[in-house]
């Protein structure tokens, strides 16, 4: 897989993990550059219920929680699968 430029967009599919509220669209397209915690945020703010903001836990493929901080580029490029990035998603921890 080569290195995105820094201006490129990484598909990025989201799941929900069993027991968790689905959130009406699960495919968006991301800058490289992008943090994780921007994800999370953007996922939270989808998720609002009674204004309460629900804690996320987000999992690349299945198993392990990335950092906060790491960029989509980075993950992409270490774990992406064919032409895009899947992460599950839930409030609870669930795996890792």
């Amino acid at each position: 897989m080569s290195t995105p430029a820094s201006n490129e967009k990484v598909a990025v599919c989201i799941t929900a993990v069993p027991g968790t509220p689905q959130l009406k669209k699960n495919k968006f397209n991301m800058g490289v550059a992008d943090p994780v915690a921007k994800l999370s945020a953007f996922i939270q703010r989808q998720l609002i219920q009674d204004e309460k903001l629900p804690s996320i836990f987000l999992f690349l493929a299945s198993s392990f929680a990335p950092s906060p901080d790491s960029t989509i580029g980075e993950l992409y490029q270490n774990f992406g699968s064919g032409s895009k990035l899947s992460f599950n998603y839930s409030l609870t921890p669930a795996w890792g």
